[in-house]
């Protein structure tokens, strides 16, 4: 167990040291870019580009503004959303009206999953499966028994696992 002083001291440790973590993290696209991306940079496929994606300053616009990637494809199940991000990413992406298509495509380096909770899991482990970085918006999971089999998961693979909070990643 843990009182509530050895929590509040680890907290301001973590606390103290995330200004380094964001300085290191920061430069993670570009290392990845340079060192692996045959193109120098790095190619990312977005699934799920609803209307939280898409706001002024949501997860589309951060992951166009951070330098190295490019979003070169883009899926939803509602097609004007699609349209939406089509408009942000002057039509440079591929649509796919399929994520496992999108998972297919060898030019696609890593994905961000942005859908409802009950699809992170299987897409998840699809998306490690093919070979794909993911960045996947929180939470986690739908259940906590799905995020032990979603991590080994990453582990065997041997690729990045992100989960985040771009709302407040980005401010």
């Amino acid at each position: 167990g843990i009182n509530r002083r050895q929590f509040m001291q680890k907290s301001l440790v973590g606390a103290a040291a995330a200004p380094l973590a964001t300085h290191v993290l920061g430069h993670e696209a570009e290392a990845f870019a340079q060192a692996g991306s045959p193109n120098d940079r790095i190619q990312v496929g977005m699934i799920g580009v609803g209307a939280r994606v898409l706001q002024g300053s949501g997860l589309l616009d951060a992951v166009v503004a951070t330098p190295g990637v490019e979003v070169i494809g883009v899926c939803d199940a509602y097609k004007g959303r699609v349209a939406r991000a089509q408009e942000r990413l002057g039509s440079k992406a591929k649509e796919y009206t399929d994520y496992r298509a999108l998972l297919a495509d060898k030019s696609i380096d890593a994905v961000v999953i942005a859908t409802p909770d009950h699809w992170h899991k299987a897409m998840t482990l699809e998306a490690l499966a093919a070979g794909k970085d993911v960045y996947l918006e929180k939470p986690m999971t739908y259940s906590i028994d799905e995020g032990p089999e979603m991590y080994s998961a990453a582990e065997k693979s041997g690729r990045i696992l992100q989960i985040g909070s771009q709302g407040i990643s980005t401010k």
